[in-house]
């Protein structure tokens, strides 16, 4: 076969192109620190490394999840200690006024101390976090106990995800701690609820009906004993969601380095891989102007 100029000229202009696009494809490695910048790179890598990254953002926002969930938690927790001790010092005052020994007066300052404790109690019944009332069922965002011994008695879960398949309750009922503050006709629903305790006690004390007051006090029990069963379910919960939220660090660890095995560049392999491109394409331009025209090859040097 007869070698023609135009032979030589394109064969030296495609190895000189060949050379510089490699020289190109390192420089990009180097300056985005990635060895797969695009599809084209790896096709089978380039999956792995995008499947990687969505399940390190996935794990990422479950961690946030987590994070919230435990605060909103933290919250409860601190106002069913504040709960407690309400409660104690209710039981205090309720065995303190069935005593035979006191007067119509002693029973009345009780009782004044008591309908403070009720306030104080709406109060934590109205807890808030970020706006939010934590023991408002769904409806966070009205007020649960908008007057002593009233409540909206909103039943619903709030929940997130902290995983694939993973799905955590984290709010606390004000129904379970408080108790249902529903009427019919006029009546509560439950009458064991701690608004309404705290008002027949305060009646009672001002009546000076002791009997009324001593039935009360197992009552008071009762429902602290309920306050204290949902303190440990938050507390139960707390600790679970502290697991799965150091799971999900482990994890995102694994997944970040397996990520980074894929995508991410040898830099000093590269450097060295770029000073060898960077003889190559210098021998290919010096061997090509030996074999066409110096004009030609200065001209190419030059946009090259």
């Amino acid at each position: 076969m007869r070698v023609t100029q135009t032979m030589l000229t394109d064969t030296t202009v495609t190895n000189v192109e060949n050379n510089l696009q490699s020289l190109l494809n390192i420089q990009e490695q180097l300056s985005t620190g990635k060895s797969i910048n695009q599809p084209s790179d790896n096709p089978v890598g380039f999956s792995q490394v995008m499947s990687l990254s969505a399940a390190i953002d996935a794990n990422t926002q479950y961690k946030a999840n987590a994070q919230s969930a435990i605060d909103w938690l933290n919250s409860t927790d601190s106002a069913l200690q504040e709960t407690e001790s309400v409660m104690a010092r209710l039981r205090q005052l309720t065995v303190q006024g069935s005593s035979d020994t006191l007067t119509q007066s002693d029973r009345s300052a009780i009782a004044d101390e008591v309908d403070q404790l009720n306030q104080q109690m709406q109060q934590i019944g109205n807890t808030q976090l970020n706006g939010e009332y934590i023991f408002a069922g769904t409806d966070v965002q009205n007020q649960p106990y908008p007057a002593t011994g009233t409540g909206a008695n909103n039943t619903g879960a709030i929940s997130l995800d902290m995983g694939e398949s993973i799905s955590v309750q984290y709010n606390t009922l004000g129904t379970d701690v408080f108790g249902s503050t529903a009427t019919s006709a006029g009546v509560p629903v439950d009458p064991t609820n701690i608004f309404t305790l705290m008002t027949n006690l305060s009646t009672a004390l001002r009546a000076d009906d002791t009997n009324t007051i001593q039935s009360i006090l197992p009552q008071l029990d009762q429902r602290n004993a309920q306050i204290v069963g949902q303190q440990a379910i938050v507390g139960a919960k707390v600790n679970r969601l502290d697991l799965l939220s150091s799971r999900i660090d482990d994890q995102n660890l694994d997944l970040g380095n397996l990520k980074s095995q894929t995508g991410d560049a040898d830099m000093a392999n590269l450097i060295t891989q770029l000073n060898q491109e960077n003889s190559v394409y210098q021998a290919s331009l010096a061997a090509g102007a030996r074999m066409i025209e110096p004009t030609l090859m200065n001209y190419l040097s030059s946009t090259g």
